[in-house]
């Protein structure tokens, strides 16, 4: 299989820590859980108007690979047993991948 990025590689990138079995790597990144393919990554990010840790749970059940959150929001997500790369800011996460990607 061929990888976006390997889960050892993100998590060095966006400085994450993980938490629960964390697959070998990625196939994709989104935002979106409602147009994630499987084996993605899921970052949970929160806008004015949607938070997207209220749509972990879906993610996953979407085929999220594992799921990038906020060390503020793990008590909320607290039953949703899911590999996650958790972050201090999910949206500053994505921004230090990005570096890294160029």
């Amino acid at each position: 299989m061929s990888f976006l990025w390997t889960t050892s590689d993100l998590m060095a990138a966006m400085h994450g820590r993980p938490m629960g079995n964390l697959p070998e790597g990625i196939t994709g990144i989104s935002i979106d859980s409602r147009s994630l393919g499987k084996g993605e990554a899921f970052f949970a990010i929160k806008g004015d108007r949607v938070d997207g840790h209220d749509y972990a749970g879906i993610a996953i059940a979407n085929g999220a690979a594992l799921l990038v959150v906020s060390e503020a929001k793990l008590p909320a997500l607290g039953r949703l047993n899911a590999p996650m790369i958790v972050v201090d800011d999910v949206l500053d996460a994505m921004v230090r991948l990005g570096c890294a990607a160029r």
